[in-house]
């Protein structure tokens, strides 16, 4: 079995099926990979098994999880706490709230809204275009900080990153290029 080849025992493996083994042995050898597989099939737990195999390798200290919803926040806790016994935390809605928790926090994984992200890493300036517009522009000073509070990304929903001239996906390419694992999961074809 491919599996018995891996540095490290793969968790949860038998909780695993069979696709999500397969899906699991390609991200662990990958360390990159989109997950597409229909709603209910899985993907979070295959996101959970291979962060945790690569946190057992010590190759992961803390990983950022973007959700499309907040609701979708505590739908990832439930799954975390269903599957695993590792910390991890929702980040508060406030800007100041969310820096404080990246900052001080030892779980191993944290779960943001990909619409919070956008605020936490932008700056607000005048829009060109309309005179009484804001837009949000990219803070590389706000990227780099984050930078050193993750070392792992995983995309939920990915599609909510498909237009590459939105700025989640400049955003999320950004930080991708970075890290040292990346997975994009979606139920979703497009």
């Amino acid at each position: 079995d491919k599996h018995d080849r891996l540095p490290v025992k793969p968790p949860i493996w038998k909780k695993l099926r069979r696709d999500q083994k397969i899906c699991f042995l390609i991200g662990a050898e990958t360390k990159r990979f989109f997950i597409m597989s229909d709603p209910g099939c899985g993907k979070t737990l295959i996101s959970i098994a291979l962060i945790l195999y690569f946190a057992k390798l010590r190759k992961n200290r803390r990983v950022l999880v973007l959700v499309p919803r907040r609701i979708t926040k505590s739908e990832w806790a439930r799954e975390i706490r269903k599957h695993s016994n590792i910390d991890y935390d929702v980040l508060p809605s406030s800007s100041e709230g969310k820096w404080a928790c990246l900052e001080s926090t030892k779980a191993l994984i944290v779960v943001e809204t990909y619409q919070g992200l956008m605020s936490l890493l932008c700056d607000k300036v005048p829009s060109k275009k309309k005179a009484d517009k804001n837009k949000w522009k990219p803070s590389q000073k706000l990227i780099k900080r984050l930078m050193q509070n993750i070392d792992g990304l995983i995309m939920d929903e990915s599609t909510e990153v498909k237009n590459r001239a939105k700025l989640p996906y400049r955003i999320c390419r950004q930080i991708s290029k970075r890290v040292g694992m990346v997975f994009a999961l979606s139920g979703t074809p497009f």
